[in-house]
């Protein structure tokens, strides 16, 4: 017999090749699609691992991907943030539920801001869902995680940091010759 267990981790294992191939999508239409599928077997996951809050703010992100496919606004932003924090107070069960909703109000507000503030609110947001997945020891989405995680963090390193850098480091290398 399987173990629930068992399924969790290969249903976040699938959204771990989802979400990765997701952020290969050129057009935004087919990255929010990816998303949204991604976040619905993460909420499957939770919900198998008696995580409801986590379950329900990862259905959310599933559906505000969806919504976002047709409108984006600031109010809309605020009506998801603020049923997340209900959704919270619902489902509390410790410091999972204030992980998940920590995690998820960064990640949330990263949509609605200029390039680099948002890499950095969702590696945040991945690195705060990265400590939830430890203590819920699911190593799948401890991978996951780390994975988004590491991905937004050489995205800012290439985009902001090594681009900053490169007239510098070109000057240095043309004194040499």
């Amino acid at each position: 017999m399987i173990s629930i267990f068992a399924v969790s981790q290969v249903l976040v294992a699938f959204a771990l090749l989802i979400e990765g191939t997701a952020m290969q999508m050129k057009h935004k239409h087919h990255l929010l699609v990816l998303l949204s599928m991604s976040c619905l077997l993460n909420s499957i996951h939770y919900f198998l691992l008696d995580q409801a809050t986590a379950g329900f703010i990862f259905l959310l992100s599933s559906v505000r991907f969806l919504i976002n496919l047709r409108w984006q606004s600031f109010k809309l932003a605020a009506l998801f943030l603020s049923v997340n924090v209900v959704v919270t107070m619902l489902t509390y069960n410790g410091v999972l539920s204030i992980l998940g909703l920590c995690a998820t109000l960064f990640i949330t507000t990263s949509g609605f801001c200029k390039d680099r503030a948002m890499r950095i609110l969702m590696i945040v947001g991945g690195l705060i869902w990265l400590i939830h997945n430890v203590i819920l020891m699911s190593p799948i989405a401890i991978l996951l995680e780390l994975c988004f995680v590491i991905s937004g963090a050489l995205g800012f390193y290439r985009h902001y940091y090594r681009s900053h850098n490169k007239p510098a480091q070109q000057a240095l290398n043309s004194k040499k010759l």
